[in-house]
């Protein structure tokens, strides 16, 4: 987690630094929460992705969705604890 704060706290101080061309177009403070939040979503789910890879790479059981499991190890996939040809394609192939 201690990595998610050093970019995070970046890209929020670039969007509150970016100057508006002219007062007609100045981001009011919702509009700056609403730039805040996307760009929080998008660190975390960058982040998210990076975890997801890291596993699959080592090889330990990760879920690409909820009630999806992949296993590495044997490269098969299961979802609600059925194999799926489909997950497993998508996943290893």
């Amino acid at each position: 987690m201690k990595f998610l704060f050093k970019p995070l706290l970046v890209a929020v101080t670039l969007a509150l630094a970016i100057p508006a061309p002219n007062p007609g177009y100045a981001m009011d403070d919702d509009d700056k929460a609403k730039l805040a939040g996307a760009l929080l979503g998008i660190v975390i789910a960058k982040k998210v992705a990076e975890q997801r890879h890291e596993k699959k790479a080592r090889g330990e059981p990760y879920q690409p969705r909820n009630g999806v499991m992949c296993l590495p190890e044997v490269r098969k996939c299961y979802e609600n604890n059925r194999y799926s040809r489909r997950w497993t394609h998508r996943e290893f192939d």
